[in-house]
């Protein structure tokens, strides 16, 4: 039996195939990313509508680069540069990490982007992920901030969970794929 998993580039192919795998015990194929035939037309498609695209963060010597909306609010800009993304690892929303190449763009939603960039990997958003063990499926951070609480400047060090695989905006089912958004009618029944 084969089964092809197909969708855009960086909404996680990579990631439901490694946990399908596993899940079920098979043996996963990955497509070749440096090779992929279709990531020329994807970036093509982008010039031709460029009036909707900010194309700025490429690379000056590529064909593809465009400056005309650098900045300008309301464009749609390439994430990875202009680099084909290998993997991407969504764990809730507004917390992912996206590999391209040897760079790694990661999101935290109310994580300091230096904390984020000096402490936590692509790797660690891949454990938090993938992993069985329950102390791997939440990371800890702390890290110390500047605030003003009732007119008076004070530093504090903030403790939370950083990362985190558990999307409490969705209810999970058994097979730790599927999902139901909480109220829905579903959930009563389970």
């Amino acid at each position: 039996m084969h089964i092809a998993i197909a969708g855009n580039i960086g909404s996680g192919k990579t990631t439901l195939t490694t946990k399908l795998a596993k899940h079920y015990k098979w043996e996963a194929h990955y497509e070749d990313v440096e090779n992929n035939p279709y990531l020329n037309d994807f970036y093509k498609d982008m010039r031709d509508s460029k009036e909707l695209y900010d194309m700025s963060n490429f690379d000056p010597s590529s064909e593809f680069y465009d400056d005309t909306n650098k900045k300008v609010l309301g464009k749609f800009k390439d994430e990875c540069d202009g680099k084909p993304p290998s993997e991407f690892v969504g764990l809730r929303p507004k917390m992912y990490s996206l590999k391209c190449g040897a760079s790694e763009k990661k999101t935290g939603k109310g994580i300091q982007r230096a904390y984020l960039k000096q402490n936590i990997s692509h790797d660690d958003y891949r454990r938090c992920l993938l992993s069985d063990k329950r102390q791997d499926q939440q990371q800890l951070a702390s890290f110390h901030t500047i605030r003003s609480r009732q007119h008076q400047l004070g530093s504090y060090e903030i403790n939370k969970v950083g990362l985190c695989c558990f999307d409490n905006k969705r209810y999970l089912l058994d097979d730790g794929i599927t999902s139901y958004s909480y109220g829905h009618h579903r959930i009563g029944s389970l």
